[in-house]
């Protein structure tokens, strides 16, 4: 997913269009082995709760879309680079890759520095204290 601007980031947050856009694990990642180094698996499920909250939808919920932003600040922030370190990294292990590789490789709705400004104001909702 490209990065997006501010405005354009709350029209797609709240229109239900990530749902479109959004790629599930794939099932090789899903049944990833326990055998996996624990920042592959880490990452893993990261990127599916990114993947989870970009999908969920918001649009005439404003209470509702305050949590996804939320979940979304919590779970997307740093996916994009960490698959690409670890893809580097783990560039010779066919296990590692063969979970790696399905995972998008730009799954972070904006980029870093708008992602940090808008983060900035997302708030900790009440079921996650």
């Amino acid at each position: 997913m490209k990065a997006i601007g501010d405005s354009s980031f709350q029209q797609l947050v709240g229109s239900g269009a990530m749902a479109c856009l959004v790629a599930l694990l794939s099932p090789a990642a899903s049944a990833a082995p326990a055998a996996l180094p624990a920042e592959v698996t880490a990452l893993v499920e990261r990127h599916g709760a990114c993947t989870h909250w970009l999908g969920e939808p918001g649009e005439g919920d404003a209470e509702r879309r305050r949590d996804i932003e939320w979940g979304m600040c919590q779970s997307c922030p740093g996916t994009d680079a960490r698959l690409a370190e670890l893809k580097k990294k783990y560039r010779g292990d066919p296990a590692v890759m063969a979970v790696l590789q399905p995972l998008d490789p730009q799954v972070e709705p904006m980029g870093k520095d708008e992602a940090k400004r808008f983060c900035a104001t997302a708030r900790k909702p009440e079921w996650a204290k």
